[in-house]
């Protein structure tokens, strides 16, 4: 039986000789520019509102995010849709994009079928270069036990290894129990096993005000990469 090539090493003197004394970002200082990252919330926080702002802001070469800096080095995104049908977003880009010219958002790609995805998203990467890849929603593309922690955890290792190929960073929507609505916000408020947190070098929960109707609360409750003061 022939052996499979030797998968290609990296010493400890390649790794210190390497000019890296910071993890480079997409939005400083929070999102990592490579790797996993999840956005989750309750139902109608406005999770999808807040992925197509950042998406148009990186896309339309915006300084900032909720005036967080972004370093974005392709200007390109690929949302992946799985809640919303085309015309749906059709209304609801139009509404978050008004004084924006159509051709300002060539490169922000939709995909609204999940078939394939992983091959689907490697073949258009390779063909145009993202920054990020939204996928709205995990559950959604999952399409499995969100209790079986082992089974996350082998569906989410191909997109760890699409992003380091491609350098980019994919950012799961995920939504959290309905019982934690009243919780402090934290990474175990999620749904699905701890398989899919433990994936995540970053957890975003979105929380609604529990006064003011239209305020929301950005808590990052797990960061591998970031202090714990944030």
């Amino acid at each position: 039986e022939q052996l499979a090539q030797p998968i290609k090493e990296i010493t400890g003197e390649d790794l210190l000789n390497d000019n890296i004394d910071s993890i480079p970002v997409l939005v400083e200082p929070f999102l990592h520019r490579v790797g996993l990252a999840c956005l989750a919330g309750s139902s109608d926080t406005g999770k999808s509102s807040l992925l197509r702002q950042l998406a148009v802001d990186i896309v339309t070469g915006n300084a900032d995010f909720l005036g967080f800096p972004i370093l974005a080095t392709h200007k390109s995104v690929i949302f992946v849709s799985t809640e919303d049908d085309p015309k749906a977003v059709a209304y609801l880009l139009k509404r978050q994009t008004q004084g924006l010219q159509p051709e300002q958002l060539k490169n922000l790609r939709f995909l609204f079928d999940t078939d394939n995805l992983l091959s689907e998203l490697d073949a258009r990467l390779t063909t145009q270069p993202a920054d990020l890849v939204v996928i709205d929603c995990f559950a959604d593309a999952h399409a499995g036990d969100l209790k079986d922690t082992q089974k996350i955890r082998t569906y989410l290792h191909p997109f760890q290894m699409l992003a380091q190929k491609h350098q980019c960073l994919c950012l799961f929507l995920h939504h959290t129990g309905k019982r934690t609505e009243g919780f402090e916000p934290n990474k175990n408020n999620l749904l699905s096993g701890q398989g899919f947190e433990a994936k995540m070098r970053l957890v975003i929960e979105l929380r609604a005000d529990p006064a003011i109707d239209e305020k929301r609360h950005l808590c990052i409750v797990k960061g591998n990469y970031l202090p714990a003061s944030y």
